[in-house]
């Protein structure tokens, strides 16, 4: 599951992608969860049609998003493999061992094999060009935490 930001028409919303193996065998299921003025798709695994429900004039976005989440180019996943085991405060160099996250972006950070990672039980990586990347930035000495906070400050909220 991921969150994506649409950028349309002069303005700005967020959509959610959710990868499923059968997208069609939910769509009677879910017929009815999009509110009026919203659209969902259903994508499945592999190259085959999505699923539309909702709103037509959103359809355009939630199939680019379901897109872009399959070709791993786009969205900041909410749940991923791993997310639920990993604890507090660990070594860095372990995270890419203990969850689905392939890469770390160390901003305004140097490398560092003794970094530790402080995950105040938030960790929401993101996908680049293909890899899921977690985003980290200083903490306090030797150590790191995800660059997006748990709680949205109000300068940062709507972006």
């Amino acid at each position: 599951m991921a969150t994506h930001v649409v950028r349309a028409d002069g303005t700005g919303h967020h959509a959610g992608s959710l990868r499923v193996p059968a997208p069609d065998a939910l769509a009677g299921a879910l017929a009815g969860w999009a509110r009026p003025g919203e659209s969902v798709v259903l994508s499945g695994d592999d190259d085959g049609d999505d699923v539309a429900l909702g709103d037509p004039a959103h359809a355009g976005h939630a199939a680019d998003v379901a897109r872009a989440h399959r070709a791993r180019t786009s969205g900041r996943l909410v749940r991923f493999p791993g997310q639920d085991g990993l604890p507090g405060r660990f070594p860095l160099a372990e995270l890419t061992d203990r969850c689905a996250v392939e890469a770390v972006h160390l901003l305004g950070v140097a490398d560092d094999p003794a970094l530790v990672l402080r995950t105040r039980g938030h960790v929401r990586p993101e996908f680049r060009d293909g890899v899921l990347v977690l985003v980290v930035n200083a903490w306090d000495d030797r150590e790191v935490c995800p660059f997006e906070p748990p709680v949205q400050r109000e300068c940062c909220a709507d972006h």
